[in-house]
Parts: C-alpha cells; structure tokens; sequence
C-alpha cells in the first residue's frame, strides 16, 4: 500500500469511528468535554478518551500548551466524569475532599 491509499485507508477508518462513537454517544479522543475556569490560576477539565472513559483535571498555566496538571483522576465512563464535576464544582480545591468524594460517591468501577 502506497502513501495515497494508506491515507484514504485511514480517513475511511477516521470517518468510521467517528459515526460508531455517535451511535455510543461518546465523545472523540481528546475532546474536552467540560473545562471551566475557576478560582486563581486553575482550570478544571473533563477530557474525552475516545473509547468511553475520561479524565478529570485541575491545572494551572496556559493549558493546553504549558501547563502543570495539580490534580487528577480517572473515569470509567464520561458520564461519571461529568457526575463528579457535578457534585465537587462550587468546592475550593480541596484535593483531599476531592478525592473523597471520588471513593464515596462515584461508582465502584472507577475505584
């Protein structure tokens, strides 16, 4: 396979994941699916993995360029991440609360 078809082969493969994650409702690979400022310097983000799952971090600087991630967590599911976000947003990061709030009140699959 030459250049030319290997390029055409992957923008097929692009397209085709693309409409399979629209029929799983989930979002594409590093897609922020949620991101606020918030109190100083820090930026909260809900990051897409493209297979489902998610991440949620606190970073300070200029993201997503140069940055310093202060915090984060992993998600089985977007939904979770989101549902995290949800219940901690008005809270000062207070990363020991955070994190309970992690163990206590998501799901078991993100332990």
């Amino acid at each position: 396979m030459n250049r030319d078809e290997a390029l055409e082969r992957l923008h097929v493969i692009d397209e085709e994941a693309k409409k399979l994650r629209e029929s799983l409702k989930i979002s594409g690979v590093g897609e922020n699916i949620w991101h606020s400022d918030t109190m100083d310097d820090d930026e909260w983000i809900v990051e897409a993995d493209g297979y489902g799952k998610a991440t949620f971090s606190i970073v300070e600087g200029n993201y997503p360029n140069d940055y310093l991630t202060k915090f984060h967590l992993e998600f089985s599911s977007e939904g979770n991440a989101l549902l995290f976000v949800d219940m901690v947003y008005d809270q000062e990061p207070d990363y020991d609360e955070l994190r309970r709030v992690y163990k206590e009140d998501i799901s078991e699959e993100d332990r």
